[in-house]
């Protein structure tokens, strides 16, 4: 790929999160992983970033994300965020709901592996999605909301590369304890079945209590970067991309690698293809060094608030403001608030293990 004479330099795309909280999803403090991207001119940005400082009257060496959602601010944050303001058609701000990723990568690092070692793919034809999607739309009214979530909990603790907090790490015989209980209380066909599944899969899960060389399977911020590479590209068109991230400790050598790697390859899910992206190169920058960074903070603690709102059903004009800039590739089952609220896309959501897969890269790096 080359560059086209339309587009002579690399388009720079700027990226911050919110609620991030690294492998810890099933106790984390937010329900979703926000983030915020923005595609702006540099004199453009500091001209914009000078207006808002003015107007709220800030102090310090940044602009961060908690100053505009004050109350007092957030006239300041509406006129930012209008279909008809000055991040109209330059910002992103993508959503994985970490309830949804967890039971997804439940199916994904199980049922999907099994499927694969008895050669049966069941990607192909979209089965995995339909397992989740019946086990997150069914599961905590089927066996219980706190059998449901106490399930979530152990599988994210088993699987996560190192836990700090919420106790010790759970054991396989941890997780197969869980699972037996929560697969006989079931009552739903559905659930039922699918739990089925993953019971016949369970001997999957026993590589996570001892190999640590696998890659942070429940990292967030590498499938979600990945997934805001590829909406880029559908939305500025075929050119180089530089991506350029507030810094990260998730964002390690390996990773970045590896989200460029699946990048730079056609992605074919059922009934879609994502075009490669032709991304040079992910850089970690300092948020106060650039004045897009902070943008792209701004918009994704928006983001997070305007989320967390909707699946709370207390909405605020926040909602509204944040629409038009919604990523239609983010993580959220069918039929849920998210789902109604984001609207229909141009395609699914991206799943990595799809990606590794489509591109011929290893799930061990």
């Amino acid at each position: 790929m080359t560059f086209t004479d339309s587009h002579p330099v690399p388009a720079e795309i700027f990226c911050d999160e919110s609620g991030w909280e690294g492998e810890n999803l099933a106790l984390s403090r937010d329900s979703v992983f926000v983030h915020g991207s923005v595609h702006l001119e540099l004199t453009e940005a500091e001209s914009l970033v000078k207006g808002i400082r003015k107007d709220i009257g800030a102090t310090g060496n940044e602009l961060k994300s908690k100053q505009l959602l004050a109350p007092r601010n957030r006239d300041v944050l509406h006129e930012l965020l209008s279909p008809t303001g000055p991040l109209a058609g330059n910002a992103n701000v993508y959503i994985a709901d970490k309830n949804y990723f967890i039971v997804g990568k439940i199916v994904d690092l199980l049922v999907e592996e099994e499927a694969h070692d008895r050669g049966v793919d069941i990607v192909a034809f979209g089965a995995h999605r339909e397992i989740a999607n019946a086990l997150f739309e069914k599961g905590p009214g089927a066996v219980g909301e706190v059998r449901w979530r106490e399930l979530l909990r152990v599988f994210n603790s088993l699987v996560r590369a190192s836990q700090r907090s919420g106790g010790p790490k759970s054991t396989y015989e941890d997780f197969i304890e869980v699972l037996d209980d929560v697969r006989l209380r079931g009552t739903s066909k559905r659930v039922t079945d699918a739990l089925a599944l993953v019971w016949d899969s369970r001997l999957q899960a026993k590589r996570f209590e001892s190999d640590s060389s696998l890659l942070k399977e429940f990292e967030p911020l590498i499938p979600s970067l990945a997934a805001v590479i590829t909406t880029w590209r559908l939305r500025l068109g075929d050119r180089e991309y530089v991506i350029k991230h507030d810094e990260q400790n998730a964002l390690t050598e390996d990773a970045r690698q590896l989200i460029l790697d699946v990048s730079r390859v056609p992605t074919r899910l059922p009934g879609f293809t994502y075009p490669a992206v032709n991304v040079l190169d992910i850089e970690l920058i300092k948020s106060e060094s650039d004045p897009r960074i902070q943008l792209a903070d701004i918009i994704a603690g928006a983001g997070r608030i305007a989320a967390l709102e909707v699946i709370a059903g207390t909405e605020s004009s926040l909602v509204s403001d944040i629409h038009s800039h919604l990523d239609h590739n983010g993580l959220w089952a069918p039929k849920s608030s998210l789902e109604s609220w984001v609207g229909p896309g141009v395609s699914p959501h991206i799943d990595l293990n799809e990606i590794r897969r489509a591109s011929g890269i290893a799930i061990v790096p």
